[in-house]
């Protein structure tokens, strides 16, 4: 039988000791051997995003994870342009125009006219945008240590090193583009 690592991820106890190889149920009696994709990190982010946004949902957090980096992004970055919020969380403009005006009509920031360019647009968080990320520490802190579980605290720590470093090194390659 095999041993469940978390609901839809299970153990396989046929194969040799080593890395453990992934696996997801096919139903209830029969896993699914992942262990191919475990090779590519591409799809084993997929995977582990998914699960940890399942998880993040299923703890009530308070905030959607959209809202929880912006408003952390913004407290951290005051003055943070519009352009520049969107292109470090990876969101299209339009979208973060969105997100930008949820967030405004909240009172979670306010939107004040750049002191560098009259232009652009300058983002602040507000006392109740940090009320908000205040209310949401707890709960994350339980998420994230959720799903960092089987790992230690040097793993936890080493993962965030190299997902910053992969994530440095990809901001300047571009995108979507064909080899050919």
């Amino acid at each position: 039988m095999p041993r469940r690592n978390a609901p839809g991820i299970a153990q396989s106890a046929r194969k040799p000791a080593g890395p453990r190889p992934v696996t997801a149920m096919r139903g209830e009696a029969e896993p699914l051997d992942l262990s191919g994709v475990t090779r590519w990190v591409g799809p084993m982010l997929r995977i582990v995003q998914v699960r940890t946004f399942q998880n993040y949902y299923a703890s009530d957090v308070g905030t959607s994870p959209g809202v929880l980096s912006s408003l952390t992004l913004i407290r951290d970055n005051p003055g943070i342009r519009h352009g520049v919020l969107a292109d470090a969380m990876v969101v299209q403009r339009p979208n973060m125009t969105k997100l930008v005006g949820y967030l405004a009509r909240n009172g979670l920031i306010l939107r004040r006219a750049s002191s560098e360019d009259g232009r652009s647009i300058a983002l602040y968080i507000t006392a109740k945008g940090l009320r908000l990320l205040e209310r949401t520490d707890g709960p994350n802190e339980c998420h994230e240590a959720r799903i960092t579980a089987a790992l230690t605290g040097s793993e936890r720590a080493e993962l965030l090193r190299l997902l910053g470093k992969l994530a440095s090194d990809l901001i300047d390659q571009p995108s979507w583009t064909k080899k050919g």
